[in-house]
């Protein structure tokens, strides 16, 4: 679709080293061929459906605005080749400090040793391997496995298809037990362990990443997933592009 001999227009590198290139595509050929392509199989939002019915509730308002009738959007294929999709774990502040007794009913809690990294890192492989969630607090680690009650409650509350996403199952599970505390989140495993180290949290609840497969799934059944389930890469960078506020719905500049 892309012409091999464009140059990018823009460039950058981001603290990960990652380095990303901005080309406009200009030409009705290459936009016709995208436009196919786009049109050709369903459109998953992964992310921003906040954005996108704010959009919609905006072009609804507006009916002679032609500049409301299209939003901006980063598209990319929905598979495992194209996404990586990472967990984003739970930050706990003001957690009732008889926590892992209160959630006796619903998991089985296995200490898993000390708040090291190794220890994270072997937690998180654990949580993988068993399906089960992750604990950090200041007794250390502990996986966090649904008893058969907890499958039962499961069952009862969630539809098919987030019965296995650990979001869901953090609500239903191990929310309750947290009573008022309030909740921050957090993609990085050992910084989020670290915080509860350091005390900036009293607990953190480790999720498994949602995989392509659910999302499609929940998609396709038209469940949205619970709040702040994944973080998706790639992510264009922040004022490398910008819709521009006139009557040109189309319009955008690097």
């Amino acid at each position: 679709v892309l012409d091999p001999d464009a140059a990018p227009a823009s460039t950058a590198v981001d603290d990960a080293g990652t380095r990303h290139e901005l080309t406009p595509i200009a030409t009705p050929d290459a936009l016709g061929r995208i436009r196919a392509a786009v049109a050709a199989a369903p459109l998953v939002l992964a992310d921003g459906h906040h954005r996108f019915e704010t959009a919609c509730a905006y072009r609804d308002e507006h009916p002679d605005d032609p500049a409301a009738q299209a939003i901006m959007t980063f598209v990319v294929g929905l598979d495992d080749d194209q996404l990586d999709v990472r967990a984003i774990h739970r930050l706990a502040h003001g957690a009732p400090p008889d926590l892992r007794a209160r959630l006796g009913g619903l998991v089985d809690l296995q200490d898993a040793g000390p708040n090291t990294p190794d220890g994270v890192r072997n937690l998180t492989t654990q949580m993988s391997q068993r399906g089960a969630l992750g604990l950090v607090d200041r007794d250390g680690l502990a996986l966090l496995t649904p008893t058969a009650l907890a499958v039962e409650h499961i069952s009862r509350e969630l539809p098919t298809e987030l019965r296995d996403v650990d979001a869901a199952r953090f609500d239903v599970c191990v929310r309750p037990a947290l009573q008022d505390a309030d909740l921050s989140y957090r993609d990085d495993a050992l910084t989020v362990a670290s915080m509860v180290e350091k005390g900036v949290a009293d607990v953190a609840v480790l999720l498994r990443p949602v995989t392509v497969a659910q999302i499609r799934a929940a998609a396709f059944a038209r469940i949205r997933m619970p709040e702040k389930t994944s973080y998706f890469s790639p992510k264009p960078r922040t004022g490398m592009v910008f819709r521009r506020l006139d009557d040109d719905a189309t319009g955008a500049s690097g």
